[in-house]
């Protein structure tokens, strides 16, 4: 909702059209990881990585506000592109690159989880970790997509900073989220939390 209110306060032309097209990217992976949340959650029941969590009330604020704070932290970057009032033209086909691989790690971490999926629905495999497709190439597939489609997305809006302060800024926060996806979500599965 507030990437559209952003997008549509500056209706510009050409500015308003990149930001539109910004704003439906991030739309996309939001309903998509929504959606995909939700079929694992009504096919199992229930969502098993907060069987523990939902024990201490404290723990389960702690776990949806560090959750909160990472999806901040990865809009940091396009909030800021909404805001802008101008873009360097010059620069347009880097956020045309930007959402091409935005769209490539969407499609790689959609493939990885659809993958895992049909993996686990077959008894034979439980308690085993897939090592077909995807998974045959990287231990967490899915979350190498995620990471690069958020700096797809940083990418993609590099046209509206207007220094360079800006890009270390956003690149900075992606960074963060980066290592969190690594180490804290890719610890999590080891410990069969997934």
């Amino acid at each position: 909702i507030c990437t559209f209110i952003c997008v549509f306060e500056h209706k510009d032309g050409a500015l308003f059209d990149l930001k539109l097209i910004h704003g439906l990217c991030i739309c996309l992976w939001a309903a998509k990881l929504g959606s995909f949340l939700l079929y694992r959650v009504i096919k199992r029941g229930k969502d098993t990585r907060f069987d523990e969590i939902k024990k201490s009330k404290f723990r389960f604020f702690r776990v949806w506000l560090i959750q909160g704070c990472w999806v901040y932290l990865n809009m940091l970057p396009s909030v800021y592109a909404f805001a802008a009032q101008k873009v360097k033209p010059e620069f347009i086909l880097i956020s045309v690159a930007g959402w091409s691989i935005f769209l490539f790690g969407l499609i790689f971490e959609t493939v990885a989880d659809y993958q895992k999926t049909k993996f686990r629905q077959n008894p034979e495999n439980k308690d085993k970790f897939i090592t077909t497709g995807l998974w045959s190439l990287s231990q967490h597939p899915n979350y190498f997509g995620e990471i690069v489609l958020w700096y797809g997305l940083l990418i993609a809006v590099i046209p509206y900073f207007q220094s360079i302060t800006n890009v270390l800024f956003a690149l900075l926060s992606y960074t963060y989220s980066s290592t969190d996806n690594i180490f804290v979500g890719c610890s999590n599965v080891k410990k069969g939390r997934s």
